[in-house]
């Protein structure tokens, strides 16, 4: 008696029934999506916002250097020390980057570089800065008492676009300083962590 009760009622209402078979049908896929974007849109937006490179910087204090960094914090994917300096070139106060610069541009994959990376006695000009002296790839700079030759020519469209990097056991030799002058650190997880 039942089964023919349900049988004939559904034969008599099919668009109804219809419909709401398609309602829940689309009530359990959107609950089902949104399951799913929430659990993975914390993961997602950290490697989203790692392609943008470092997000975090460490500082010394007025006029200080930094001389030791503690970078075994789970949470840190990498870092990269930078001293900054200005140093006098064909009669011209430059701004000057002693790095690791491999590591450098795998922390900035915007970073565009025309040539090569940087080895010993080799350095990389931002674009503005080869404008500001006329430098092309292959050519020798003299910086204090050491000559370098350009490998490439670095494109970032910010302001290290004005600055030369040069490795840093160089950096350290022409300004005179030890230590460095700021970390960029990307990190992942809370700003809490």
């Amino acid at each position: 008696l039942f089964t023919r009760l349900v049988t004939k009622s559904l034969g008599v209402r099919k668009e109804r029934f219809l419909i709401s078979v398609i309602a829940v049908m689309l009530g359990a896929a959107m609950v089902s999506s949104l399951l799913t974007v929430s659990l993975d849109i914390r993961e997602r937006m950290g490697k989203e916002l790692r392609s943008y490179g470092a997000n975090m910087v460490v500082l010394p204090g007025e006029g200080e250097y930094i001389n030791q960094f503690n970078a075994t914090h789970d949470s840190i994917i990498g870092y990269i020390p930078f001293l900054d300096f200005k140093a006098e070139v064909n009669a011209k106060k430059m701004d000057f980057a002693g790095t690791d610069l491999e590591a450098a541009s795998k922390l900035n994959p915007w970073w565009h570089i025309d040539g090569t990376l940087p080895k010993q006695q080799e350095l990389l000009p931002g674009i503005n800065a080869a404008k500001k002296l006329g430098l092309k790839i292959g050519d020798t700079l003299r910086v204090g008492e050491k000559s370098f030759k350009v490998s490439g020519i670095l494109d970032t469209g910010a302001s290290d676009d004005n600055r030369i990097f040069i490795p840093m056991g160089a950096a350290e030799q022409i300004s005179g300083k030890s230590g460095v002058s700021l970390i960029q650190v990307s990190v992942i997880g809370d700003i809490d962590e």
